[in-house]
């Protein structure tokens, strides 16, 4: 089934070097490719199944039926595929960069297994040093958000002297948002925060300012408030 040139992919190996107990546990998931799925964790029915499905496996050619659905429930065999390689390692060290390892390097390489046509992909991660926030500045033209944004500072998700880890920049997003909607600016949205991050004036150390933008035209943003309540009793 693996034509004459190629390779079937059977295993993804990530190599890389220490990461400071820091939890990377998903950085699979970028991966362009990935192995033919196992039934149970070792029988690959899907790649069978498609075979059936296409070749028959030299019985019951006769059975078109049978062998459509086989092959609709099946998985081609997933041939290693150079392109894809040089994806998935730019995928793993963007995923890198984006936990405050931004000067990581990541290579490949196709080692052969010892079956014929099959062969797994290794690749190499040095980590480096992470990153860490050495300034932290939050800035608004609102006197009234700057009251919040302070009163909340210890529900904030970006720390002085932490990891610049850029899943925390969005949730601090996240954060301010749900924190302004909640105290009255019910129409503020995620886009009017906008994050700059300096990684140029230190070395391994990252300025980060929060702004808070004006609304469109450079308006402020205004604090919603109740202007009448009305009670209707129904009948």
């Amino acid at each position: 089934v693996v034509p004459e040139g190629e390779q079937l992919l059977v295993h993804n190996k990530i190599v890389r070097s220490d990461m400071k107990n820091i939890d990377l546990s998903d950085e699979k998931l970028g991966l362009r490719q990935r192995p033919n799925r196992k039934l149970f964790g070792f029988v690959k029915f899907h790649l069978w199944s498609y075979q059936f499905g296409t070749k028959g496996l030299g019985i019951r050619k006769k059975q078109s039926k049978l062998r459509k659905l086989a092959e609709r429930i099946g998985e081609a065999p997933v041939l290693i595929d150079s392109s894809k390689m040089e994806t998935s390692a730019q995928r793993l060290s963007d995923y890198y960069f984006s936990r405050g390892f931004l000067d990581n390097e990541v290579t490949y390489k196709v080692v052969d297994k010892n079956r014929k046509k099959r062969a797994q992909v290794e690749y190499h991660v040095d980590l480096k040093t992470y990153h860490t926030i050495n300034t932290l500045q939050y800035t608004t033209s609102s006197m009234e958000i700057e009251k919040l944004l302070k009163e909340s500072y210890n529900r904030q998700h970006l720390k002085l002297g932490k990891r610049l880890d850029f899943n925390n920049i969005e949730k601090e997003r996240d954060s301010i948002t749900a924190l302004l909607r909640n105290n009255g600016f019910y129409h503020f949205n995620a886009s009017y925060i906008i994050f700059q991050v300096d990684t140029n004036q230190n070395k391994l150390l990252a300025d980060v300012v929060v702004n808070i933008n004006y609304r469109k035209n450079r308006e402020p943003h205004y604090k919603q408030r109740i202007d009448k309540i009305t009670v209707q009793i129904g009948e």
